[in-house]
């Protein structure tokens, strides 16, 4: 492919009526959802910009940015939206190069942010006791060009035994504080952790157990998310609010006493 280098080695194609694919360029024939069979060598030397036609229709080739990506990806149970997804990269000061490690994958839609933010030269261990969700997260990942990027361990949060590895850590499961022993000996000094909890009672004992042990900066928060319609003759909230998903609470790793 021409023009600048797609970092995860993906061609996002959209129709006349602004719908999006997700397609892997010089993969030889394939089928994808939607879009039917197609030969994807005609994509091996496009510029971004171009349009190429499948089945007689036009579709422009653009690069994919994470939302495209996160859009088009397949969803199991609930999913970590980006609202929450970017406050939690933020508050765990997650970067490029940054080593991650993630406690419940789930459809892997927060993995492939945080891939996407620690980029190639940073690392995403994420661990999913469900196997069924595991082998789906693994399949997005993949599909998404994340799998030198993000490991996935179909197995038990606590069987990690990494010590002093990671920059940051994120818990996604409804009591959080069953894996902080394990988090606080894989955690550097300085660390930070994130846990994502879907009820009040379960932030509230989250921050309660933090606030006995070595952390700083420890806080809870909610993230609401309110789009504005935008019309001729005026502009309104929307009716349909995307509210409550979930509770964040964060800390900051202080290192063993």
């Amino acid at each position: 492919m021409q023009d600048n280098e797609n970092p995860v080695k993906q061609i996002l194609l959209i129709n006349k009526k602004m719908e999006k694919f997700l397609v892997r360029p010089d993969q030889g024939m394939q089928k994808y959802s939607r879009l039917g069979v197609i030969d994807t060598s005609k994509l091996a030397n496009i510029t971004i910009g171009d349009t190429v036609e499948f089945a007689g229709e036009p579709y422009i080739c653009l690069r994919p940015s994470i939302t495209d990506i996160i859009e088009v990806s397949k969803r199991g149970a609930q999913i970590i939206m980006q609202k929450d997804g970017a406050e939690i990269i933020m508050g765990c000061g997650i970067s490029p190069g940054s080593n991650v490690l993630e406690i419940g994958t789930g459809s892997g839609h927060l993995t492939m942010m945080m891939a996407w933010a620690v980029g190639p030269m940073g690392h995403i261990t994420s661990y999913e006791i469900n196997e069924r969700a595991a082998k789906l997260a693994k399949s997005n990942i993949v599909n998404a060009g994340f799998s030198d990027i993000v490991d996935i361990q179909a197995r038990d949060g606590h069987s990690c035994d990494d010590r002093d590895m990671y920059d940051a850590a994120v818990i996604d499961n409804p009591e959080p504080w069953r894996f902080l022993d394990m988090v606080e000996g894989a955690l550097k000094p300085g660390g930070s952790l994130c846990a994502y909890v879907p009820s009040m009672n379960q932030i509230e004992s989250t921050v309660k157990d933090l606030r006995g042990r070595n952390f700083s900066d420890i806080r809870a928060q909610e993230t609401l998310l309110r789009n504005l319609v935008v019309g001729e003759k005026g502009t309104r909230p929307d009716f349909q609010m995307l509210g409550h998903t979930g509770y964040l609470c964060f800390g900051r790793y202080l290192g063993s006493k």
